[in-house]
């Protein structure tokens, strides 16, 4: 879904919302699926010819970010209540979903 409509991200987050996980396996399930993903994209990038190695210097920022980002983050999860995080969660597709909408018209 991803690749084809660019919504695997919203789709994601709510199958994994309605099966009630617990915050810590929600985000390390969703991360696995995401770099799963990311891996197969760089595989067939590097394959077909789409990565550049130029662009490679890009790689030692893009993983500080990835670091700091998770780390923020799971300090700002450990403060939300689940029940809270699940209905940020469902809230942010229902906007995504609507924000397609909007924008396809």
């Amino acid at each position: 879904m991803t690749g084809l409509l660019g919504t695997g991200g919203a789709i994601r987050g709510l199958t994994l919302a309605t099966l009630h996980m617990e915050k810590n396996l929600f985000i390390g399930l969703s991360s696995a699926i995401d770099l799963g993903g990311d891996v197969l994209r760089l595989i067939i990038y590097i394959s077909q010819g789409f990565m550049d190695w130029t662009q490679w210097y890009y790689i030692p920022a893009l993983i500080v970010a990835a670091w700091l980002g998770a780390k923020i983050g799971k300090r700002l999860i450990r403060k939300i209540p689940q029940k809270i995080f699940l209905r940020i969660v469902t809230l942010s597709v229902l906007a995504s979903g609507l924000l397609l909408l909007v924008k396809s018209e």
